[in-house]
């Protein structure tokens, strides 16, 4: 059976644009993502899957270029090195339908007391969403690379390295 654990299944869902355009005031990337073959809200199956969209941009000897703009992977993303597969703090996003229990603490698994949701910003089957990025320019005259790239998650990171699963 099909679902998220075929990564063609996942990818064939979901369709990312990445558009750059360099100007005085830095890089700027436009990142586009749409949910065009999922037929529901992605990632699905509520209060454990994530996706984070990461964002990063290089100069020519392929050194990061610092980050100017406000949109930043949230703390669930995973505190730590990015090495080790945590994102929070770095350009991007991070989609979820995300729960809180009743002191505030989430992400929270449904069993908790007093859980609502403080967050959904899955994308909607047929919807897109679209983030803007900028970033300074390079120090010396050269190429820069700008990359997106979109990181499944079953399982939130600090979970999964509590009990340790491999979140992706």
């Amino acid at each position: 059976m099909l679902g998220a654990g075929d990564a063609d299944f996942l990818r064939s869902a979901v369709t990312l644009v990445l558009t750059a355009t360099q100007g005085a005031d830095g890089v700027l990337a436009e990142v586009a993502i749409s949910n065009r073959g999922a037929g529901h809200s992605i990632p699905t199956d509520g209060w454990m899957r994530n996706l984070i969209l990461l964002v990063e941009a290089f100069d020519a000897d392929g050194n990061p270029l610092a980050y100017l703009g406000p949109e930043f992977v949230p703390q669930w993303g995973g505190v730590g090195k990015l090495s080790a597969g945590n994102y929070a703090g770095f350009p991007g996003k991070g989609f979820a339908r995300l729960l809180e229990d009743w002191e505030g603490e989430a992400p929270a698994p449904p069993w908790r007391n007093g859980i609502r949701v403080r967050s959904d910003n899955r994308i909607s089957a047929g919807e897109s969403d679209q983030s803007l990025y900028l970033f300074a320019l390079p120090a010396h005259d050269g190429p820069v690379q700008v990359t997106a790239r979109l990181i499944h998650r079953r399982i939130f990171k600090e979970w999964a390295d509590a009990k340790g699963f491999d979140p992706v």
